[in-house]
């Protein structure tokens, strides 16, 4: 999926820039757009290079009889991790904008504060109930 969504946001990309031409680079979401495919297509680099020669060198480790060192190979998953957590973190904002889910989240957030507050109101009588029966409890 993640392969078919960067291919289909490249086929977008290439349309808006021979379109747009120039006044492609005049926004900055047009600038989150071209990290993504960057680091979209760094990532699936990335992951064909430790499927094709990470994997076997693991397999290797693992079906050998001696001490095995894996720490490059976590090094690799490290890379890869921190390289996932960037693209998803310029994601995000693309998603929520042509997703229409801003006005949704605000008008989500503003009732989760409202159930937040009803929630702390009621904790706050149970706990104050609590603490006048311990004290009760405590003084028998």
């Amino acid at each position: 999926m993640f392969v078919a969504f960067i291919f289909f946001y490249t086929v977008k990309k290439r349309v808006d820039v021979v379109v747009f031409k120039r006044k492609y680079v005049d926004s900055v979401w047009n600038g989150f757009g071209l990290a993504i495919l960057m680091l979209g297509y760094g990532i699936i680099c990335f992951r064909i290079y430790s499927y094709v020669v990470i994997e076997p060198q693991i397999m290797q480790h693992i079906f050998g009889k001696k001490f095995s060192n894996f720490d490059s190979f976590a090094l690799y998953q490290e890379i890869y991790n921190f390289g996932a957590v960037i693209l998803f973190t310029f994601t995000w904002p693309i998603i929520f904008k042509y997703g229409g889910l801003s006005d949704f989240m605000f008008k989500f957030v503003g009732l989760l504060v409202k159930q937040c507050i009803e929630i702390f109101k009621i904790l706050f009588i149970f706990f104050i109930i609590i603490a006048t029966y311990n004290r009760t409890i405590s003084l028998l």
